[in-house]
């Protein structure tokens, strides 16, 4: 290891020996419970080292943030000569690595100093104004930090409760003096209020206004020897981040109720704006005409805590007053509120204007009613009084209930009937063309001239075999009007006739008669006619 980082630390133990107890104070303070950063997350993060000491991980001796092409911020303590404590460290003696999160590595760049400017209002006793601000001999082709917190946002942004980001080189635990990364680290820590930083014996009085304070009471997480002057981010976006503070000093590295205090940038936003405006050669004429906002590289200048940066001009915040005004006007431009439907807005008071009109009952939109219906009626949806309907079901299973609804229904199988499920009859027609079907129903009528027997449609008989009339057209059936002439074989139509009945398949059929008789009869009457001369 280089010499020259102890000598660094006995300087600063020298400096400020009468602030406290040396072996208390570890102001060159300090990254302890956390993980290294990814590489090339943090470009504007610099690590200060000696010019003649090789590398730049055995020349570090304090972190900055580079806020402008040609300049970086500090703490004031990295800045004070060992030897002189009463004077500023000559530019000559360091430079600033850049973009180089391997200290052992040669990549990014490596800038001399050019200009040291310690804060006026710098006290080595109370650690109070503890930032500088350091002038670079070139400017630097990496991007700066995206922004710095200024009393406009810094009550956005870097309120107690917010999660900050401390990095650097410094130290990984309190003990073990001879442990520093190569490569920088990070932690992550939460913003704490000044009165509960305050509460650790050895911070009572000491903790200003132009410090803020960051750690966890359990301790665990710092920042450590090495990582003073170093930046404390806060997030701007879910990608950015806005430098916060500066680390300056605290008690041990990650002691529980011991946390690590910080330069406030806010209170100091102002200031570094017009010493980087007042010492850039092109920085007074871009910033011409200016009031805040950066510009080719110039910090043009800080707005207050109630006021903005629009278009270079500082103006007026505008704090929206909707105090016990759930709607209209803010007074900013916009709105406190809007009410929900029905109700409308009316002197900042979300007002409900009961919709009755043509109503006799239901809701009113309000959470009301716009009236009651008498007994033996209910409301309808439009909000009409109906008299209630009384279901007719007595001793009905099934059926219209009288009111719209039924009285039940029937199972499978089952059909309504009279109010009754009953079995479902299955009309029985299988070889029958009409009568009636077993089931109270026909299966089907017979045509014109026609009557069913048996379930099929035939010609009608009147019981004779041939009629008293002519058969054959001559007047004489059988010579006498007898069906053989004489009247024997079938004389007074009392014999046993054949009857002829059509078919469904239109042939002819037998009736009552014997199929052997009618030839029989045809015989008989054919020897029976007389001869003729």
């Amino acid at each position: 290891m280089s010499f020259n980082r102890p000598l660094a630390v006995i300087a600063v133990l020298l400096a400020f020996s009468t602030a406290f107890v040396a072996s208390d104070l570890l102001a060159t303070a300090r990254i302890v419970g956390g993980h290294e950063a990814e590489p090339g997350a943090w470009p504007f993060v610099v690590s200060l080292g000696y010019r003649d000491s090789g590398s730049a991980y055995d020349a570090h001796f304090c972190g900055a943030t580079l806020v402008a092409p040609g300049w970086v911020v500090t703490a004031a303590h990295c800045m004070v000569d060992p030897w002189h404590p009463w004077e500023s460290i000559s530019p000559s003696t360091f430079d600033a690595a850049i973009g180089r999160q391997d200290l052992t590595s040669n990549d990014g760049e490596r800038i001399d100093a050019e200009a040291v400017f310690i804060h006026p209002d710098w006290d080595s006793d109370l650690m109070d104004g503890d930032i500088a601000l350091v002038k670079l001999a070139s400017d630097s082709t990496l991007p700066p930090a995206p922004a710095l917190v200024d009393p406009s946002t810094e009550e956005a942004l870097a309120s107690p409760g917010a999660l900050a980001t401390t990095l650097g080189w410094g130290l990984l635990s309190e003990s073990s003096w001879d442990r520093y990364p190569e490569r920088l680290m990070q932690v992550e820590v939460p913003l704490v209020t000044r009165e509960l930083c305050s509460e650790a014996r050895e911070y009572r009085d000491r903790v200003t206004e132009n410090m803020i304070c960051a750690g966890v009471a359990e301790g665990g997480k710092d920042s450590c020897q090495g990582d003073s002057g170093g930046p404390l981010f806060v997030a701007l976006d879910e990608e950015r981040y806005a430098l916060a503070g500066i680390v300056s000093w605290g008690i041990g590295c990650g002691q529980p109720g011991n946390y690590g205090v910080y330069t406030r940038l806010a209170n100091y936003a102002e200031w570094i704006a017009q010493t980087i405006r007042e010492n850039s050669e092109n920085c007074e004429t871009a910033c011409e005409g200016k009031q805040c906002g950066e510009i080719d590289g110039c910090l043009c200048g800080a707005c207050g805590i109630d006021e903005t940066c629009e278009a270079g001009r500082c103006e007026e915040i505008c704090h929206p007053a909707c105090d016990g005004k759930p709607c209209g006007e803010d007074g900013c431009g916009g709105l406190c509120g809007e009410c929900a439907s029905p109700s409308v807005c009316e002197e900042s008071q979300c007002v409900c204007h009961p919709a009755c009109e043509g109503k006799a009952c239901g809701p009113d939109g309000c959470g009301g009613e716009c009236g009651s219906c008498l007994d033996g009626f209910t409301c309808d949806g439009g909000g009409q009084c109906q008299e209630i309907c009384v279901p007719l079901c007595d001793d009905k299973e099934c059926g219209d209930d009288g009111c719209g609804g039924l009285c039940g229904e029937c199972a499978d199988g089952l059909a309504c009937e009279a109010g009754l499920c009953k079995a479902v009859c299955a009309p029985d027609c299988d070889g029958r063309e009409c009568g009636e079907d077993g089931c109270d129903g026909s299966c089907g009528e017979c045509a014109e001239g026609l009557e069913c027997d048996a379930g099929v449609c035939g010609v009608a008989g009147d019981g004779d075999a041939t009629s008293d009339g002519d058969t054959d057209g001559d007047g004489d059936a059988g010579g006498d009007g007898d069906a053989a002439g004489d009247g024997d074989a079938a004389d007074n139509g009392d014999a046993e006739t054949t009857t002829m009945k059509i078919s469904n398949d239109g042939c002819r059929s037998e009736g009552v008669a014997a199929a052997w008789l009618l030839p029989l009869l045809m015989l008989a009457a054919f020897l029976r006619r007389p001869r003729r001369a």
